[in-house]
Protein backbone atom coordinates (compact mmCIF):
# COMPACT_ATOMS: atom_id res chain seq x y z
CA UNK A 1 0.00 0.00 0.00
CA UNK A 2 1.45 3.35 -1.05
CA UNK A 3 1.27 6.52 0.98
CA UNK A 4 -1.36 7.88 -1.43
CA UNK A 5 -3.47 4.74 -1.03
CA UNK A 6 -3.04 4.94 2.74
CA UNK A 7 -4.26 8.54 2.82
CA UNK A 8 -7.18 7.63 0.56
CA UNK A 9 -8.10 4.79 2.94
CA UNK A 10 -8.21 7.17 5.88
CA UNK A 11 -10.34 9.61 3.89
CA UNK A 12 -12.83 6.95 2.81
CA UNK A 13 -13.05 5.59 6.35
CA UNK A 14 -13.46 9.06 7.81
CA UNK A 15 -10.45 8.57 10.11
CA UNK A 16 -7.93 11.11 11.30
CA UNK A 17 -4.34 9.97 11.64
CA UNK A 18 -4.76 9.94 15.43
CA UNK A 19 -7.86 7.76 15.22
CA UNK A 20 -6.13 5.40 12.77
CA UNK A 21 -3.18 5.05 15.15
CA UNK A 22 -5.54 4.15 18.00
CA UNK A 23 -7.47 1.55 15.99
CA UNK A 24 -4.30 0.03 14.49
CA UNK A 25 -2.59 0.21 17.89
CA UNK A 26 0.53 1.92 16.61
CA UNK A 27 2.29 5.13 17.57
CA UNK A 28 0.77 8.27 15.96
CA UNK A 29 4.23 9.18 14.65
CA UNK A 30 4.26 5.88 12.74
CA UNK A 31 0.97 6.77 11.04
CA UNK A 32 2.34 10.19 10.12
CA UNK A 33 5.37 8.52 8.49
CA UNK A 34 3.07 6.17 6.54
CA UNK A 35 0.97 9.12 5.35
CA UNK A 36 4.01 11.22 4.42
CA UNK A 37 5.53 8.39 2.38
CA UNK A 38 9.06 9.05 3.58
CA UNK A 39 10.28 5.53 2.91
CA UNK A 40 8.49 3.79 5.78
CA UNK A 41 6.69 0.71 4.50
CA UNK A 42 3.15 0.09 5.70
CA UNK A 43 3.26 -3.40 7.24
CA UNK A 44 0.97 -6.18 6.05
CA UNK A 45 -1.20 -6.43 9.20
CA UNK A 46 -2.06 -2.73 9.08
CA UNK A 47 -2.78 -2.84 5.35
CA UNK A 48 -4.92 -5.97 5.80
CA UNK A 49 -6.97 -4.31 8.52
CA UNK A 50 -7.49 -1.17 6.44
CA UNK A 51 -8.65 -3.15 3.41
CA UNK A 52 -10.99 -5.19 5.61
CA UNK A 53 -12.51 -2.04 7.09
CA UNK A 54 -12.98 -0.51 3.64
CA UNK A 55 -14.73 -3.61 2.31
CA UNK A 56 -17.02 -3.94 5.33
CA UNK A 57 -17.90 -0.27 5.10
CA UNK A 58 -18.63 -0.66 1.37
CA UNK A 59 -21.02 -3.49 2.21
CA UNK A 60 -22.76 -1.37 4.84
CA UNK A 61 -21.36 -3.31 7.80
CA UNK A 62 -19.90 -1.82 10.99
CA UNK A 63 -16.18 -2.23 11.54
CA UNK A 64 -15.21 0.07 14.42
CA UNK A 65 -15.40 -1.01 18.09
CA UNK A 66 -18.64 -0.08 19.76
CA UNK A 67 -16.93 1.58 22.72
CA UNK A 68 -13.64 3.24 23.61
CA UNK A 69 -12.30 0.41 25.77
CA UNK A 70 -8.73 -0.24 24.65
CA UNK A 71 -9.03 -3.96 25.32
CA UNK A 72 -11.81 -4.24 22.72
CA UNK A 73 -9.85 -2.72 19.83
CA UNK A 74 -7.74 -5.78 18.94
CA UNK A 75 -10.64 -8.30 19.14
CA UNK A 76 -12.85 -6.07 16.98
CA UNK A 77 -10.05 -5.63 14.46
CA UNK A 78 -9.47 -9.39 14.28
CA UNK A 79 -13.21 -10.00 13.92
CA UNK A 80 -13.45 -7.47 11.07
CA UNK A 81 -10.58 -9.17 9.22
CA UNK A 82 -12.08 -12.64 9.70
CA UNK A 83 -15.49 -11.51 8.42
CA UNK A 84 -13.85 -9.74 5.47
CA UNK A 85 -11.93 -12.89 4.48
CA UNK A 86 -15.03 -15.04 4.89
CA UNK A 87 -17.12 -12.77 2.66
CA UNK A 88 -14.41 -12.82 0.00
CA UNK A 89 -14.37 -16.63 0.05
CA UNK A 90 -18.14 -16.75 -0.38
CA UNK A 91 -17.94 -14.21 -3.21
CA UNK A 92 -15.26 -16.32 -4.90
CA UNK A 93 -17.63 -19.30 -4.85
CA UNK A 94 -20.28 -17.19 -6.61
CA UNK A 95 -22.19 -16.27 -3.45
CA UNK A 96 -24.27 -18.39 -1.07
CA UNK A 97 -25.53 -21.60 -2.66
CA UNK A 98 -28.93 -21.18 -0.97
CA UNK A 99 -30.96 -18.36 0.53
CA UNK A 100 -30.96 -18.69 4.31
CA UNK A 101 -33.91 -17.50 6.38
CA UNK A 102 -32.53 -14.80 8.69
CA UNK A 103 -34.28 -13.79 11.92
CA UNK A 104 -32.38 -10.81 13.29
CA UNK A 105 -34.53 -10.53 16.40
CA UNK A 106 -34.01 -14.13 17.46
CA UNK A 107 -30.40 -14.20 16.26
CA UNK A 108 -30.86 -17.21 14.03
CA UNK A 109 -30.25 -18.30 10.42
CA UNK A 110 -32.08 -21.36 9.13
CA UNK A 111 -31.67 -23.54 6.06
CA UNK A 112 -33.81 -26.69 6.26
CA UNK A 113 -32.52 -28.76 9.20
CA UNK A 114 -29.49 -26.50 9.82
CA UNK A 115 -29.59 -23.59 12.26
CA UNK A 116 -26.79 -21.09 12.85
CA UNK A 117 -27.12 -18.79 15.85
CA UNK A 118 -25.47 -15.42 16.34
CA UNK A 119 -25.53 -12.52 18.77
CA UNK A 120 -25.40 -8.78 18.22
CA UNK A 121 -22.30 -6.78 19.03
CA UNK A 122 -22.32 -3.35 20.66
CA UNK A 123 -21.05 -1.75 17.45
CA UNK A 124 -24.13 -2.94 15.52
CA UNK A 125 -22.48 -6.00 13.99
CA UNK A 126 -22.76 -9.68 14.84
CA UNK A 127 -20.70 -12.62 15.97
CA UNK A 128 -21.43 -16.35 15.49
CA UNK A 129 -22.61 -18.39 18.45
CA UNK A 130 -23.24 -22.06 17.48
CA UNK A 131 -24.83 -24.27 14.86
CA UNK A 132 -26.83 -27.46 14.96
CA UNK A 133 -28.58 -29.93 12.66
CA UNK A 134 -31.87 -31.71 13.30
CA UNK A 135 -31.24 -34.39 10.67
CA UNK A 136 -28.08 -35.91 12.09
CA UNK A 137 -24.81 -35.34 13.86
CA UNK A 138 -23.23 -31.93 13.16
CA UNK A 139 -19.87 -32.00 11.44
CA UNK A 140 -18.16 -28.60 11.41
CA UNK A 141 -15.61 -29.51 8.72
CA UNK A 142 -18.27 -30.96 6.39
CA UNK A 143 -20.73 -28.12 6.96
CA UNK A 144 -18.27 -25.22 7.04
CA UNK A 145 -19.03 -23.93 3.49
CA UNK A 146 -22.73 -23.88 4.39
CA UNK A 147 -21.98 -22.07 7.65
CA UNK A 148 -19.93 -19.48 5.75
CA UNK A 149 -22.91 -19.02 3.43
CA UNK A 150 -25.05 -18.44 6.52
CA UNK A 151 -22.65 -15.76 7.79
CA UNK A 152 -22.73 -14.04 4.38
CA UNK A 153 -26.55 -14.01 4.43
CA UNK A 154 -26.56 -12.72 8.01
CA UNK A 155 -24.13 -9.95 7.05
CA UNK A 156 -26.35 -8.95 4.15
CA UNK A 157 -29.40 -8.82 6.43
CA UNK A 158 -27.55 -6.63 8.94
CA UNK A 159 -26.40 -4.34 6.14
CA UNK A 160 -29.94 -4.01 4.78
CA UNK A 161 -31.22 -3.15 8.24
CA UNK A 162 -28.54 -0.46 8.70
CA UNK A 163 -28.67 0.96 5.18
CA UNK A 164 -29.69 4.58 4.78
CA UNK A 165 -31.97 4.83 1.77
CA UNK A 166 -31.30 7.78 -0.50
CA UNK A 167 -33.78 9.01 -3.10
CA UNK A 168 -31.75 11.26 -5.35
CA UNK A 169 -32.75 13.80 -7.99
CA UNK A 170 -29.85 14.54 -10.34
CA UNK A 171 -28.92 18.02 -11.58
CA UNK A 172 -25.92 19.70 -13.22
CA UNK A 173 -24.34 22.88 -11.87
CA UNK A 174 -21.01 24.58 -12.49
CA UNK A 175 -19.18 21.48 -13.69
CA UNK A 176 -20.57 19.25 -10.96
CA UNK A 177 -23.26 16.60 -10.96
CA UNK A 178 -25.39 17.18 -7.86
CA UNK A 179 -27.58 14.48 -6.33
CA UNK A 180 -30.21 15.89 -3.97
CA UNK A 181 -32.02 13.59 -1.56
CA UNK A 182 -35.70 14.47 -2.01
CA UNK A 183 -36.90 12.85 1.22
CA UNK A 184 -34.62 14.14 3.97
CA UNK A 185 -34.99 17.56 5.62
CA UNK A 186 -32.55 19.27 5.76
CA UNK A 187 -31.51 17.64 2.56
CA UNK A 188 -28.30 15.80 1.75
CA UNK A 189 -26.38 16.64 -1.41
CA UNK A 190 -23.79 14.46 -3.09
CA UNK A 191 -21.42 16.58 -5.18
CA UNK A 192 -19.63 14.74 -7.99
CA UNK A 193 -17.18 16.79 -10.11
CA UNK A 194 -17.43 16.07 -13.84
CA UNK A 195 -13.63 16.10 -13.95
CA UNK A 196 -13.54 13.22 -11.46
CA UNK A 197 -16.11 11.28 -13.50
CA UNK A 198 -13.99 11.64 -16.62
CA UNK A 199 -10.81 10.59 -14.83
CA UNK A 200 -12.16 7.63 -12.85
CA UNK A 201 -15.00 6.25 -14.95
CA UNK A 202 -14.92 7.25 -18.61
CA UNK A 203 -11.95 5.10 -19.70
CA UNK A 204 -10.52 7.65 -22.13
CA UNK A 205 -13.89 8.55 -23.68
CA UNK A 206 -14.42 12.29 -24.13
CA UNK A 207 -17.74 13.26 -22.55
CA UNK A 208 -19.54 16.55 -21.96
CA UNK A 209 -20.82 17.73 -18.60
CA UNK A 210 -24.36 16.83 -19.66
CA UNK A 211 -23.22 13.32 -20.55
CA UNK A 212 -21.62 13.09 -17.09
CA UNK A 213 -25.01 13.93 -15.59
CA UNK A 214 -26.65 11.28 -17.77
CA UNK A 215 -24.06 8.66 -16.78
CA UNK A 216 -24.60 9.36 -13.07
CA UNK A 217 -28.37 9.22 -13.49
CA UNK A 218 -28.16 5.85 -15.27
CA UNK A 219 -25.78 4.43 -12.62
CA UNK A 220 -27.60 5.93 -9.66
CA UNK A 221 -27.62 2.67 -7.70
CA UNK A 222 -23.80 2.61 -7.70
CA UNK A 223 -23.60 6.29 -6.76
CA UNK A 224 -25.95 5.54 -3.87
CA UNK A 225 -23.42 2.98 -2.62
CA UNK A 226 -20.83 5.75 -2.45
CA UNK A 227 -23.30 8.01 -0.66
CA UNK A 228 -24.06 5.32 1.92
CA UNK A 229 -20.35 4.70 2.53
CA UNK A 230 -19.54 8.40 2.88
CA UNK A 231 -22.50 9.06 5.15
CA UNK A 232 -21.58 6.13 7.39
CA UNK A 233 -18.06 7.57 7.68
CA UNK A 234 -19.56 11.01 8.49
CA UNK A 235 -17.80 12.52 5.50
CA UNK A 236 -20.09 15.49 5.07
CA UNK A 237 -19.93 19.23 5.55
CA UNK A 238 -22.89 20.87 7.28
CA UNK A 239 -23.57 24.30 5.80
CA UNK A 240 -25.14 27.25 7.63
CA UNK A 241 -28.50 26.39 6.08
CA UNK A 242 -28.16 22.84 7.58
CA UNK A 243 -27.78 21.20 4.15
CA UNK A 244 -25.28 18.34 4.40
CA UNK A 245 -22.86 18.19 1.46
CA UNK A 246 -20.72 15.16 0.62
CA UNK A 247 -17.85 15.82 -1.81
CA UNK A 248 -17.00 12.78 -3.95
CA UNK A 249 -13.43 12.37 -5.18
CA UNK A 250 -11.66 10.20 -7.75
CA UNK A 251 -10.80 7.54 -5.17
CA UNK A 252 -14.48 7.18 -4.23
CA UNK A 253 -15.49 6.72 -7.86
CA UNK A 254 -12.69 4.20 -8.42
CA UNK A 255 -14.47 1.79 -6.05
CA UNK A 256 -17.32 1.38 -8.57
CA UNK A 257 -15.35 1.75 -11.81
CA UNK A 258 -15.46 -1.95 -12.72
CA UNK A 259 -19.27 -1.97 -12.47
CA UNK A 260 -20.01 1.46 -13.93
CA UNK A 261 -21.87 1.26 -17.24
CA UNK A 262 -21.15 3.57 -20.18
CA UNK A 263 -23.68 1.96 -22.53
CA UNK A 264 -26.03 4.95 -22.32
CA UNK A 265 -23.49 6.89 -24.39
CA UNK A 266 -24.17 4.54 -27.31
CA UNK A 267 -27.91 5.23 -27.32
CA UNK A 268 -29.45 8.00 -29.40
CA UNK A 269 -32.69 9.13 -27.73
CA UNK A 270 -35.81 8.70 -29.85
CA UNK A 271 -36.75 12.35 -29.46
CA UNK A 272 -33.48 13.44 -31.11
CA UNK A 273 -34.43 11.60 -34.28
CA UNK A 274 -37.99 12.91 -34.09
CA UNK A 275 -36.72 16.46 -33.62
CA UNK A 276 -34.51 16.20 -36.67
CA UNK A 277 -37.41 14.77 -38.68
CA UNK A 278 -39.79 17.58 -37.65
CA UNK A 279 -37.15 20.21 -38.35
CA UNK A 280 -36.51 18.75 -41.81
CA UNK A 281 -40.22 18.72 -42.57
CA UNK A 282 -40.60 22.39 -41.56
CA UNK A 283 -37.67 23.32 -43.81
CA UNK A 284 -39.09 21.41 -46.74
CA UNK A 285 -42.48 23.01 -46.17
CA UNK A 286 -40.98 26.50 -46.08
CA UNK A 287 -39.19 25.94 -49.33
CA UNK A 288 -42.27 24.82 -51.30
Amino acid sequence: MTAIEFRDCLTQLGLTQTEAARLLEVDPRTVRRWADGNGTDIPGPAEHALRAWLELQRRGLPWQPGDDAAEQIAPHRAHAIELYELLLRVDKRGGPSDAWDIDLERGQATLGPIKVSFYKLTNGGFSPSFYRRSDGHPDLKRDWPLIEDAFACIAKAFAEQRRIKFVFAVTLQNGNVLLWDVQKVPTIVLKVPCSAIRKALCRGIDVTDEQCRLLVDCNKNLICEIAETMYAAKRCEIREDKIRVMDVNVSDLATIADRFSLTVLDITPVWVGEGVTRQSRRRRGAGT
